[in-house]
């Protein structure tokens, strides 16, 4: 018997495409209980090392994924970012440093081996199967799901979901098939030689970028002994077989690679990159995730990591919805919540490449002085060090409440740190594991709560984890505010 003499496939949301944002969605909605079928295009995992750095952000959630331990023994970090001139100052520093999330700002990651993490990850809840070798080839969606059509070994495979995300890349079908123009936000076409590595002689944690008059040079550091060097190329340099011959990648890397042939290759390849997003990233059922919502350019490492923000925000509240928690109207703020913070990451990483790409020596030699200057100043300096350009998530939502408008100088809107405490009961751990993963009723420094508040109705649906907060040389709450505590089942720390 067939597929096509079956019925179809029914499941909750359907993820279509298993790179890193595919497969952590998968991670997010097995985590809620939520029926998920995962498909994929090819016969297996990705075996080139694409994507590299995966930031504090993103190695949280892998943290609240329950993965930080195979996460933590694959990727290399903490790592620190040096840029130099062409005259050989040093222009920039980014720390080797843990951030406010409790995690490396930047860790190093071998793309097959990280995406095997997460699919392990994703398996490991009963409620999500893996299909590889089935590739989308149509669908249609009406008020009550998505109805899918997938190309099985043994013929077409129906799938009816109630949901559908689609994480199948730049050139994403899901995306074209809805008809949803990929807009480009600022012009760029730069296009570089990525090379990569294993066993390299340079073991160092330190990740370089030389400015150089016309060409830019990078060297990462990368898991398995491994390192991932980059150049940028003119205009004019178009004949691809040509530039990727050994002898061409050799003269090419040599201002920053000694006896480049005598290192053992995984890959080399040439990328352009674009600035471009999905006008809207949801249509009815069906939601745009990763690269199938927006492309951008290398400069301050945010194309995956910014993936991983779009299926954070979706995740949940697929789970929410799925689980009959929240109204279906909860889904409609995945694109007024993620639109203008990835429009303001894309512009940014797309001016970094600009400034980068300097090429006239007296813009170059001036782009040098006044970064060299700017660093001796020890505002900007922290500015650079903790790489505070780069635009931080703030949910500006009609789901985000407060007292008036949110506040960009308040945590309304803002990720809550992850910081390091110690339990009541003298338990040293960090805040995530002590909330979980679903919601949290948080009090900081002792704040007054009434017990009104603290066993309002809406407390028992979301069924939130209670945590008390304060410093460490503060005094345990005492009085009506332990009393509250307490009858709401408040834990302190």
């Amino acid at each position: 018997m067939t597929d096509t003499a079956l019925a179809p496939i029914e499941t909750d949301v359907l993820v279509v495409g298993a790179g890193p944002a595919g497969l952590t969605l998968a991670n997010l909605l097995g985590q809620g209980g939520v029926r998920t079928l995962l498909v994929e295009r090819d016969p297996g995992l990705s075996e080139i090392p694409k994507a590299l750095l995966a930031d504090d952000e993103f190695a949280r959630l892998i943290s609240t994924l329950g993965l930080r331990a195979p996460f933590a023994a694959h990727g290399v970090f903490p790592i620190s970012f040096d840029y130099y001139s062409p005259m050989g100052w040093k222009v920039g520093h980014v720390e080797a440093s843990f951030t406010d999330h409790n995690h490396s700002r930047r860790t190093a990651t071998f793309q097959p081996q990280f995406e095997k993490i997460l699919l392990d990850g994703a398996l490991a809840h009963p409620s999500v199967e893996a299909r590889f070798a089935h590739p989308l080839t149509a669908f249609t969606q009406d008020a009550r799901g998505v109805h899918a059509v997938l190309e099985g070994p043994d013929g077409p495979v129906q799938v009816r979901a109630r949901w559908m995300a689609a994480a199948d890349g730049s050139h994403s079908m899901v995306r074209k098939s809805l008809d949803i123009p990929f807009d480009e936000v600022v012009k760029f076409g730069d296009r570089h030689i990525v090379v990569d590595v294993e066993e390299d002689p340079d073991q160092s944690k330190v990740a370089i970028t030389r400015l150089g008059w016309r060409r830019n040079f990078v060297s990462l550091p990368a898991p398995n002994g491994g390192r991932r060097y980059e150049v940028s190329l003119f205009e004019d340099e178009r004949d691809d077989d040509a530039l990727l011959e050994d002898a061409a990648l050799a003269k090419l890397l040599s201002p920053i690679v000694d006896d480049f042939r005598t290192r053992k290759l995984i890959r080399k390849a040439i990328y352009t990159f674009h600035s471009r997003i999905a006008r809207r990233l949801s249509k009815g059922r069906v939601f745009l995730v990763g690269d199938a919502a927006h492309v951008m350019p290398i400069f301050g490492s945010q194309g995956m990591n910014s993936g991983a923000r779009d299926v954070k925000n979706l995740g949940w509240k697929l789970v929410e919805v799925a689980q009959g928690r929240a109204s279906p109207a909860l889904l409609d703020t995945y694109h007024e919540e993620r639109f203008e913070h990835l429009v303001d990451t894309i512009r940014i990483a797309t001016a970094n490449g600009k400034l980068q790409k300097a090429s006239m020596l007296p813009l170059t030699l001036a782009r040098d002085l006044v970064m060299g200057a700017a660093a001796a100043i020890p505002g900007v300096r922290t500015w650079i060090r903790d790489m505070r350009y780069i635009p931080k998530p703030f949910l500006k939502s009609g789901f985000v409440l407060s007292e008036g408008t949110p506040d960009a100088r308040s945590l309304v809107g803002r990720a809550m740190p992850n910081p390091d405490i110690e339990t009541d009961a003298g338990l040293e751990t960090v805040f995530d594991d002590q909330v979980g993963p679903g919601f949290a009723l948080v009090a900081l420094n002792g704040a007054e709560a009434p017990a009104e508040a603290l066993s309002h109705p809406l407390w028992s649906r979301l069924a939130p984890a209670r945590l008390a907060l304060r410093p460490a040389d503060a005094p345990a709450p005492t009085g009506a505010l332990a009393q509250a505590y307490a009858a709401a089942g408040v834990e302190t720390a």
